[in-house]
């Protein structure tokens, strides 16, 4: 059996916050019979930084256990909404006696990737099975994600793995945090495995949708792209963009802050929904046409320019969902890792995404938090996303 249960509060006073959302956690769990919880995962915004330690003592105490994980994030949620921006904590509580959650903790994350993805293979290796779920929560800021994701594998295997890399406050200067137990320590690596009794589901959403046809690096030196298909990269660009009485070169400087690259990560090298990877375009050079791409590009391989699109959002958001449906069947809870640039900054209005999270998987427990980036497994290997969502969802395996 699964139950689960989760608390949102917002609010001047980060411990106050914490309280309350974690009281309105274990309120829920005592109405169904439990009095205290297995794990907790707990996610923080706002300016919270000096009170992280008491948070999650008060949490830790309400919710009768030391099994605790998360990170501080851009924004929190809940199926009660979204907060962004703003002090806030979400808590989720989990009691089971068929799901075992093991957090665990890696310090000194910057310049040690490729290390500390081993340490995490080894530490998590012996716990894996065929229906384990690797939840991790790394310093964003001071993470090679190629390089821990490469070390990860190389020590665990293709294990399933989702998260969120964790985000910092809004004044000059902040880190971002990550959580285990009762401490908050920055530049490192929190997570939990999920064992047991258990099947999940994942799904992946973009916000930024492919535009013309998919393209061939043909030249290409360190994050420039040369040429594609044979001509200057920016021209390329130019013609993805034309159409009947289209003014690009307005186009262009209109569309800068929505235009990215995106590179097919599934099989086939299509560019199918959820199986693509977007980074960002740090500029152009219009001598000689090349494009600057926030990743190394290596020539030969397949690309497509992409644009951020809050209505074609909302419909990719819809068919993850949908998809979701026959593998999840009802969730015992669910997890949400989302962008901090999707949300109110995406849509103009705040809570879309858990509103159609919510709308379809009533009465299911959701937590989960605004990060600078996305963890999700394709083809057997962790990616970092970028402008996505991340769903998860649980529940406690049918008996034979």
């Amino acid at each position: 059996m699964i139950q689960a249960a989760s608390g949102l509060a917002s609010g001047k006073d980060p411990v106050k916050c914490a309280e309350k959302a974690a009281s309105a956690a274990m309120d829920s769990l005592a109405a169904l019979g439990s009095r205290k919880a297995d794990a907790v995962m707990v996610f923080t915004s706002g300016e919270t930084t000096a009170s992280f330690v008491p948070m999650l003592h008060a949490i830790r105490n309400l919710c009768g256990t030391g099994s605790l994980t998360g990170c501080s994030g851009a924004g929190v949620l809940t199926q009660e909404g979204e907060i962004e921006g703003e002090n806030a904590v979400a808590v989720l509580a989990v009691v089971s006696d068929t799901m075992k959650a093991t957090p665990f903790f890696i310090r000194d994350l910057k310049g040690r990737d490729e290390e500390v993805g081993r340490e995490i293979g080894r530490l998590t290796r012996p716990l894996l099975s065929d229906n384990a779920l690797l939840i991790i929560f790394p310093d964003t800021l001071s993470c090679n994600p190629d390089q821990l994701f490469g070390g990860l594998y190389e020590t665990a295997g293709p294990v399933p793995v989702v998260g969120g890399g964790a985000a910092a406050g809004v004044s000059a200067g902040s880190k971002t945090h990550q959580f285990c137990g009762g401490e908050a320590m920055t530049n490192a690596v929190s997570g939990v495995v999920l064992t047991g009794a258990i099947v999940s589901s994942v799904g992946v959403t973009q916000s930024c949708l492919p535009v013309g046809k998919l393209r061939r690096v043909t030249r290409s030196e360190g994050n420039a792209i040369r040429t594609l298909d044979g001509i200057p990269a920016v021209r390329a660009l130019v013609e993805c963009l034309a159409g009947p009485g289209r003014q690009v070169s307005e186009d262009l400087h209109r569309l800068a802050p929505h235009l990215f690259v995106a590179f097919p990560s599934g099989a086939g090298r299509e560019m199918k929904r959820g199986q693509y990877l977007v980074r960002n375009i740090l500029g152009v050079d219009p001598e000689d046409g090349s494009v600057f791409v926030g990743r190394g590009i290596n020539e030969g391989e397949l690309i497509s320019f992409a644009l951020r699109d809050p209505d074609g959002a909302r419909d990719d958001l819809k068919a993850m969902i949908e998809e979701s449906l026959p593998l999840a069947g009802k969730p015992d809870v669910g997890l949400y890792f989302n962008c901090c640039a999707r949300g109110q900054g995406l849509y103009g209005l705040p809570d879309i995404d858990t509103s159609f999270i919510r709308n379809t998987f009533t009465d299911m427990p959701l937590a989960g938090f605004f990060g600078y980036a996305e963890i999700a497994s394709q083809r057997g290997r962790a990616r970092m996303h970028n402008y996505s969502g991340v769903m998860v969802l649980v529940s406690e395996a049918p008996s034979c």
